[in-house]
């Protein structure tokens, strides 16, 4: 078992944070193209964003239960005979080292910062859909106008 339960899941969060950042990037350098349905864009770059947002959040749920309530699994030997538990959590004792991943000060960073990703992301998405409602009403006035143009006095 050893730390595979919360490197998995940190691997995880990292990844969709790359993700996001990469996405995040990609969806900045649409602003300033011009693009006919911008409105069609805006909606998908929020629905990418709400699904990162969501994938993020089911890891960070997981991560933060190992967090909470798990810690390493460590078995040390010398010269292949195993040491006894007792004799290991002196040592520990002696060396302030300490099993519980809550008490690790990186795996305090990996269950705190990522909440901050996973907010942005979802204010992100709902400023793209409001964008996109917007987009939406000025492009059919924009239609109404030109057909009044059009018809004339």
């Amino acid at each position: 078992m050893g730390i595979h339960d919360v490197f998995a899941t940190g691997a995880v969060i990292t990844a969709i944070c790359a993700f996001l950042t990469i996405f995040t990037g990609v969806f900045c350098a649409f602003t300033w193209c011009p693009i006919k349905h911008k409105a069609s864009l805006l909606r998908i770059q929020s629905w990418v964003l709400f699904f990162c947002a969501a994938w993020l959040f089911a890891t960070l749920v997981s991560y933060d239960y190992f967090f909470a309530t798990r810690s390493a699994q460590i078995t040390v030997n010398l010269r292949g005979l195993p040491i006894p538990e007792p004799v290991m959590q002196r040592l520990a004792n002696l060396l302030n080292f300490t099993r519980a991943y809550r008490d690790v000060y990186f795996f305090k960073l990996v269950a705190v910062i990522p909440w901050l990703t996973f907010t942005s992301a979802v204010v992100a998405g709902v400023v793209l859909q409001l964008a996109a409602g917007r987009a939406d009403a000025s492009a059919s006035n924009t239609k109404q106008q030109e057909k009044r143009d059009r018809v004339g006095p």
